[in-house]
């Protein structure tokens, strides 16, 4: 399902771009704060919606109806670093266990493969680790034939199915290939 929020304003021939773009941005805002799936036109009067009280439960059902994701939450690598600093901390706190895993598209390094054969490899290894691993678990790419994963909750036999499952995926999209999947897991546990 698909929904649309829209902030509207008004102009005069004498208005400025930027007066109008930041009108426009601060009635969509207000729209966003309020649950989405609206619209507000700008007034002078509706800055005062900056200083109004929002209902906490409709924030949690705006939060809840705004979509969800299927699979592995893929995030850049900035993102992937904070959220692993604070699984680390909620590791350390609670002894939540996690593994941090690393995969790699290994190549043949007496002949550099070729960029387009390299990131369609790269797409279908995606495709199944996102297919693969739940949706509390966290992906990013990492380099040209790299990724990482933060498997949540999750031990050595954990991990070894996880990976097995990534790998049957992968071989079959994109057949026998020319890259061969390897696998690290980063001593997380000291």
């Amino acid at each position: 399902m698909a929904t649309i929020s829209a902030g509207l304003v008004m102009c005069e021939p004498a208005d400025t771009y930027m007066k109008t773009y930041n009108r426009a941005d601060r009635a969509l805002y207000h729209v966003k704060q309020n649950g989405k799936n609206g619209y507000q036109f700008y007034s002078p009067d509706s800055e005062i919606f900056r200083s109004e009280t929002v209902d906490v439960n409709r924030i949690v059902t705006g939060i809840r109806t705004s979509g969800s994701y299927h699979g592995a939450m893929d995030v850049e690598y900035r993102q992937f670093a904070t959220l692993y600093e604070f699984i680390e901390n909620i590791k350390k706190r609670f002894s939540h266990p996690f593994k941090l895993i690393m995969i790699t598209l290994e190549t043949d390094a007496n002949e550099p493969p070729l960029p387009e054969e390299l990131e369609k490899a790269m797409y279908y290894m995606e495709q199944s680790i996102q297919q693969t691993i739940r949706n509390v678990d966290v992906l990013t790419r990492y380099s040209r034939q790299q990724f990482l994963i933060i498997l949540l909750g999750s031990n050595t036999e954990g991990v070894q199915i996880a990976v097995d499952r990534i790998f049957r995926g992968y071989y079959k999209m994109c057949g026998s290939g020319a890259f061969s999947p390897s696998y690290a897991v980063a001593e997380v546990d000291a």
